[in-house]
């Protein structure tokens, strides 16, 4: 199972955002009203593209159902629930992630490498991309869910069943270490978390590591440190 972030603005081949824009907010509804003005990827129902959008909609969904913010909703229907004590919703520019954490870098228009240690959570409509957490707290949330401790069944199989592999990755270990694993993760520029889970959540490897470089170039490392975990003595 992946849940990846996609990168904003320049990854995307889009100008209308700058990675290292670290003040301007974008509400939600901006985001979506941006959005309807792009050209399709494809048409509906013949082919899966990640959507940060439809993140952003979940979230206003989320909010205007409940009442509340979306981050009081995350906090009270999971991270405190899970014990998630590192784990918050960033909201608004310039907030930044709190305590001692890694600088990632990622290139400007020029192809030099800035430190992008922030990162601006409005880009993604907070509902895409905008929850900061902790190897702990990730591993805790995986295995209330694979466990089936945070949604009933019929729910539960909407989000775990036919969703797409991570290919590359997959690919990396396929033959050696079997499917018995699960993978989630996301990344933002200059850095990378992945954690990778047994069908039970009882067996769990979480990395994360920050970028100087794209990050197709550390999948292969990252598949041979999968392969230590789940695979030992192929």
């Amino acid at each position: 199972m992946v849940r990846r972030q996609a990168e904003p603005g320049r990854e995307r081949g889009d100008p209308s955002f700058d990675v290292f824009d670290f003040t301007t907010h974008y509400r939600p509804l901006d985001l979506v009203s941006w959005s309807r003005a792009r050209p399709r990827t494809g048409e509906p129902g013949e082919k899966w593209t990640y959507s940060n959008t439809n993140y952003t909609v979940l979230g206003m969904i989320v909010e205007r159902l409940t009442g509340h913010t979306l981050a009081t909703e995350l906090r009270t229907r999971l991270f405190d629930p899970l014990n998630m004590t590192k784990s918050y919703l960033m909201v608004r520019p310039p907030d930044g992630v709190k305590g001692p954490h890694g600088h990632g870098y990622y290139p400007d228009a020029d192809g030099g490498l800035r430190d992008v240690d922030r990162f601006n959570a409005s880009f993604a409509g907070a509902g895409a991309g905008g929850v900061v957490s902790t190897a702990h707290d990730v591993s805790a949330f995986n295995r209330a869910f694979t466990q089936g401790k945070l949604l009933p069944p019929e729910l539960q199989r909407i989000l775990t069943d036919h969703v797409p592999a991570a290919p590359r990755l997959r690919s990396a270990v396929r033959g050696r270490c079997g499917d018995d694993f699960h993978i989630t993760g996301g990344l933002a520029p200059g850095s990378v978390a992945m954690t990778f889970y047994s069908a039970d959540g009882r067996r769990q490897f979480a990395m994360s590591f920050t970028l100087s470089v794209k990050p197709t170039t550390v999948e292969f490392d990252a598949g041979k440190a999968v392969e230590a975990v789940f695979c030992p003595s192929s």
